[in-house]
């Protein structure tokens, strides 16, 4: 690199300030309120919990990781918002990659602690792409966990379902270029269409993430929950951590455009940004969410008239 060039990626890495950044690192900052992450559900029916899953190949030849990140989504009742979930992102851990089956059991898992009887459906989001296509077809199977089968929402893979599965599963099929609509039957997942709906989510203050003082974070989960001790204060802590880490990859990235839209690029290519993908999964199946809601309301309002 020539001097000015890495002058530019040594302040865009550590200051967050670049040109055409994926969200602005002011909105990015003003989004960190969340005092108590989440670990399990929160016991409000209403809810509706996101599991995101960013998928990795065992052998983590590319130095990547295995990304969860959790998406609260609650109704809003302010008038121009109401049909816009508000977007709280709860949790954030990443890890080594491991094997296919390994990765769908400890999802599932995951997604189990953020299920409660009678209330909103959890869903999961996984990147249906290469090795993501394993985990999303182990997670079809029986895991011997006492849990029941999962399948994908619109039966995607209906030649490998079994009886009783729930259809919680929103399988991402990233692609690239401009999108060319939006539905909730679409099975694309633009590009453009997730950076453009993410950066108008986060501007629009619909974006929530955990605070980036771990202390303050750590003491609020501990007052809520009654606890004590201090034994487990790294595990209470790693979230927060990871929260910021993700904050760091999101201020690691650029918007360049492709053909007649957008796609993301990195700054510096030693910042991963799985924590991030995993969140724009999550966000686009809110997004679909949102839609189906919308059209929803909009069929129920011209039945009673």
């Amino acid at each position: 690199l020539t001097p000015e060039e890495w002058l530019r990626e040594m302040c865009a890495r550590w200051t967050g300030a670049c040109e055409n950044p994926v969200i602005r690192d002011s909105t990015l900052t003003e989004s960190k309120t969340i005092m108590e992450m989440e670990n399990r559900h929160c016991g409000d029916p209403n809810v509706t919990y996101i599991i995101s899953y960013d998928v990795s190949y065992a052998d983590g030849s590319r130095n990547a990781k295995c990304a969860t990140v959790v998406l609260k989504c609650e109704h809003q009742t302010e008038l121009h918002k109401r049909d816009k979930y508000l977007k709280s992102f709860v949790y954030c851990l990443d890890e080594d990659p491991k094997e296919s089956m390994i990765q769908a059991r400890q999802l599932k898992q995951r997604w189990y602690k953020f299920c409660l009887d009678n209330a909103q459906p959890t869903y999961i989001a996984i990147d249906a792409r290469s090795y993501g296509q394993a985990v999303l077809e182990d997670l079809h199977k029986d895991l011997g966990d006492g849990l029941p089968p999962l399948c994908c929402v619109q039966h995607n893979r209906a030649d490998i379902e079994l009886n009783g599965a729930l259809p919680v599963i929103y399988p991402i099929n990233a692609t690239g270029g401009y999108g060319t609509g939006f539905g909730y039957s679409d099975t694309r997942d633009n590009e453009d269409d997730m950076l453009r709906y993410a950066e108008v989510e986060w501007e629009q203050r619909n974006v929530r993430m955990l605070t980036s003082n771990i202390n303050d974070g750590v003491l609020a989960y501990k007052r809520k929950h009654r606890i004590k001790d201090d034994i487990n204060d790294p595990i209470i802590a790693l979230p927060y951590l990871k929260s910021r880490e993700m904050a760091g990859q999101i201020g690691n990235l650029r918007k360049k455009i492709s053909g007649s839209g957008y796609k993301e690029e990195r700054i510096t290519r030693a910042v991963n940004r799985d924590m991030w993908s995993a969140a724009k999964y999550a966000l686009r199946i809110a997004q679909r969410l949102e839609y189906k809601n919308l059209v929803g309301s909009i069929v129920r309002s011209t039945a009673w008239k």
